[in-house]
Order: C-alpha cells, then structure tokens, then sequence
C-alpha cells in the first residue's frame, strides 16, 4: 500500500503528537524531544510501548512535514533532512517484486538443435617475472647501533587490531562521534562475512568489538579492551614500528619507551580505516631463491598455440646449453 498523507496533521494523545502520514506496516508520527523535533515510526500492531524507527530534526515543523511529504517508504529506506537516528536497526525499504519466471511446459513446441563442439580458443600465456628478491629489513638493537650489516630478521609481524576507543570513537567516513559496539567472536580462515560495509570480507579474524557509526552505519574492528580503553603501548609501538622511512629498525625496547613518552603528551586515536589496522595472520610470503634475468631470458613474444610456445622454449634451452659450452 503506499503512503497515505494527511492533509492536516492528527493528534495522537498517547505519544502528544501528530501523524502526518501511514503506510501498511507504520505510522509516522512527530514529536517534541528537547531541542528537537524527532520523527517516529509506530507499529500499527503495538505502538503502546515503544517506536521501531526515529529520527531527528531541528525544531522546524515545516522542514519535517516537508522530508515526509518528499518520502516514498516503498522505494527509499529513510525521509531526508535528518541528523540523528536513535534507533537501531535501519529501516529497510521492501525490495522489488520479482519478474515471474517461465514454467516448464509453457511452450508447446521447440526447435531442438545439433550440438556443436566450438573449438577451444589459444590464448597468449602470460609470461612470468623474474627477477632479484627485494631488500629485506634489518633489525637494529639499542645496544649494538652502530652493527647495522647484520642478517635480516625473519618476518614476525602479525596483525593487529586498532585499541578499543570507548566514547572516543571518530567514524572514519562521516566523523560522527556515536558508535554502537557489538561483540564478535573468532572466525575461522574459511569465513565470509557477507554483509560488511555493502560488501563481503573473507578471512579469518579473532575475537573482537565491532563498532557501528550511528549515522551512517559504516563498521570497523576494535580490539578487546584488556586494561582500559583507549590507545595502547602495544598498539602504539606497533604503529611506530611500521612508520620508519628508512631500512632499519629500531629495538622494541625503544620504541615501548617513545611510546609511554607519547602516551604521557598526548591523546591518541587509531584511524581504523588505515591499511595498518587491518587485520592479517601475519604469516610472511612465501621466499623465492633469486635469478638472475639475463642467464635465462623468457621470450616475451605471445604464441599462437601450445605447441608453438614449446617449440619456443626448446630453442632457448639449447641455446644456452651451447653458450655454455
């Protein structure tokens, strides 16, 4: 059914309001709530106790009859103009009916065909990159400094979740400062999340607090609070790890100290959204043995078929093995 707006607005003396407008589910009725005007959507079933959807206005009669008057439930989840939504979850427009689906035996007749085997299409295969491995970082104590030509320390760092920020929360794409907090338990590596961020994520992930803006509803991860909320020395020692410019790195014990020392000066906020806190198992790419390009070089030209590719690559081998002669 679609929505019924009154001409003039209805008292409601249970709420102290007026409706202005019903579909078939609710009634859409304003109300004073201190310095605003709030919007609330009663269930025409039980509406005695309690709203399922509001939202928040200034206090400008006009510009909320305006948002309902421009409001169409059945194709668009929420009115416009509001700057606060006190409820949770969001109202969801219904989705469109369905196109009805041809049923078997509605055609009488068919013409049936001779299957055709199509011919396989040879693609270019990509040719694969060789090359030297990327330098390694080294590791630099507080204690030998100076030794900067040691070994190359195995990759360790695992992944880390921002620290839990409690009232302090700043969503990352519309800066609101309400957030709701759920808890979320571990999942396994073969997990999918198929509603993230209008998106799916799969993955493993430990045990956690999902944040949820208020206004836009966008979602992040937190970590579980082990002493208090806010900022942590492992956190933080974790983000100046990852932010020298230069190949070396310094000893942890150093960086716990610069950051107590940071911690005393200041008040920080993880950006959750930052490609830092996104969480991995950490577990480093697999290492490759180097080669050098120019002992085996890889012909780059595409190749017609496989035969064509192989002929190719037999011609390079015994190239080389007369060049070494």
């Amino acid at each position: 059914m679609p929505m019924q707006h009154h001409a003039s607005p209805i008292l409601v003396q249970h709420w102290e309001g007026y409706e202005l407008a019903r579909d078939d589910t609710h009634r859409y009725v304003w109300i004073w709530m201190g310095s605003n005007i709030r919007l609330i959507g009663l269930s025409l079933g039980d509406d005695a106790f309690g709203y399922d959807h509001g939202w928040c206005y200034p206090r400008d009669i006009e510009l909320v009859t305006k948002a309902v008057a421009e409001w169409d439930p059945d194709t668009q989840d929420e009115p416009m103009g509001w700057h606060k939504r006190p409820t949770h979850p969001v109202r969801r427009a219904p989705p469109p009916p369905r196109e009805p689906r041809l049923q078997p035996g509605a055609l009488r007749a068919r013409l049936v065909l001779p299957r055709q085997r199509m011919p396989r299409p040879q693609l270019p295969r990509r040719p694969r990159a060789r090359g030297p491995r990327p330098r390694e970082r080294t590791r630099m104590t507080a204690t030998d400094a100076a030794d900067v030509d040691q070994e190359p320390a195995p990759a360790d760092d695992g992944g880390m979740l921002p620290p839990y920020s409690a009232e302090d929360a700043v969503c990352p794409m519309c800066q609101n400062r309400e957030a709701f907090t759920w808890f979320r338990p571990a999942l396994p590596p073969n997990a999918v999340q198929t509603d993230w961020n209008g998106g799916l994520r799969r993955g493993s992930r430990p045990k956690r607090l999902e944040r949820e803006c208020a206004r836009c509803t966008y979602k992040w991860d937190e970590a579980l609070v082990v002493d208090r909320p806010g900022m942590t020395i492992d956190a933080l020692v974790h983000a100046l790890d990852n932010a020298t410019p230069y190949p070396v790195e310094l000893d942890r014990e150093v960086l716990k100290h610069v950051a107590h020392q940071l911690l005393a000066m200041l008040y920080l906020t993880a950006r959750p959204d930052h490609p830092l806190w996104q969480y991995s198992n950490g577990r480093p790419p697999a290492a490759t043995a180097p080669q050098d390009p120019a002992a085996s070089p890889v012909c780059e030209a595409p190749h017609a078929t496989r035969d064509e590719e192989d002929a190719c690559e037999r011609r390079r081998l015994t190239n080389t093995k007369e060049s070494s002669r």
